[in-house]
């Protein structure tokens, strides 16, 4: 009886062996078969399907598909202050080199190779800029991050999709800090702003002040100017005729003879009329130029 029993266990033993297990390998990930007794792992891998892999051996999978790892790490910026980063790296197995990753790393691949590192690159990312900077800098600091770890990684048997920086945290005396530090700023460009308009104001009146004193020189020539062409271009004839022809004067004509005496004429009946006029008119004519001559340098006495 007992012989039987030990007999029916090796037979069911026997064909399980030969059957094998049924596993299904889901698409987007890929399996390494190990044999635990041989130490072994198969060269070929298992990708998306049903295998009958024999009881001896396992199968472990690996997930082909792009994961996201996330971060909290604190950090110091290069002013020396303390901040806490959320960031996050998105990355996956090479599906050509699962053997070599799962014979020199193993499944636990982001624990064991990727962790430290990122976190050691995002430190030192962030120590390359101050507090103020990091906002405005955010994709030049991925960039850097993302580079380090491609370096890193390189013999790792893992590619990188992207880096992410999801959140910066500042405690409140932080951003207290950096309140104040924008508000001087501000401070300093409006000073910087009302200084450049008052230099404006000033070189507009200067510039203003230098024309109308252009102006003034300008007018003060073309009177110049005048009255030298006034001098040099008109006759004392001239000024006698607008001094009796401006009407204000007020003019006397008294006959004076050529000894400077007002000229007295008698008429004489025995005359002819016509003899006394003529006689007369001569000598009103003569008398004229000189009784306007007197007028004349008596209005200049005046003025």
């Amino acid at each position: 009886m007992f012989k039987k029993f030990i007999l029916s266990g090796l037979v069911t033993m026997i064909a399980l062996s030969a059957t094998g297990c049924l596993t299904t390998i889901e698409p987007g990930r890929a399996g390494i078969v190990f044999a635990p007794f041989d130490n072994k792992v198969e060269k070929d891998i298992l990708l998306a399907g049903n295998y009958q892999i024999p009881p001896t051996k396992d199968v472990i999978v690996y997930n082909l598909q792009w994961e996201p790892y996330k971060e909290t790490i604190d950090v110091i910026t290069r002013d020396d202050l303390r901040i806490d980063v959320v960031a996050s790296i998105t990355l996956r197995p090479i599906q050509g080199q699962l053997v070599s990753l799962h014979t020199e790393v193993g499944p636990q691949y982001y624990n064991h190779v990727v962790r430290q590192d990122f976190r050691t690159s995002v430190r030192n990312a962030f120590t390359n800029y101050p507090m103020i900077q990091i906002s405005k800098n955010n994709q030049q600091i991925v960039k850097e991050i993302k580079a380090m770890m491609e370096d890193k990684l390189s013999s790792r048997h893992i590619e990188i999709n992207n880096v992410n920086i999801d959140d910066i945290s500042f405690s409140q005396q932080i951003m207290d800090a950096i309140q104040k530090k924008l508000t001087k700023e501000q401070e300093l460009e409006t000073m910087k702003f009302e200084i450049a308009i008052q230099k404006k104001d000033n070189e507009i009146a200067r510039m203003n002040a230098q024309r109308d004193a252009e102006i003034v020189s300008i007018k003060a020539k073309a009177e110049a100017d005048a009255i030298k062409i006034v001098n040099e271009a008109i006759s004392s004839k001239y000024i006698q005729y607008k001094a009796y022809d401006n009407p204000q004067n007020k003019l006397i004509f008294v006959p004076v003879g050529p000894n400077g005496l007002p000229v007295t004429v008698r008429m004489n009946v025995n005359e002819p009329t016509g003899t006394v006029k003529s006689q007369t008119k001569a000598n009103t004519v003569g008398s004229f130029s000189s009784t306007k001559q007197n007028q004349i340098n008596s209005d200049d006495d005046n003025n």
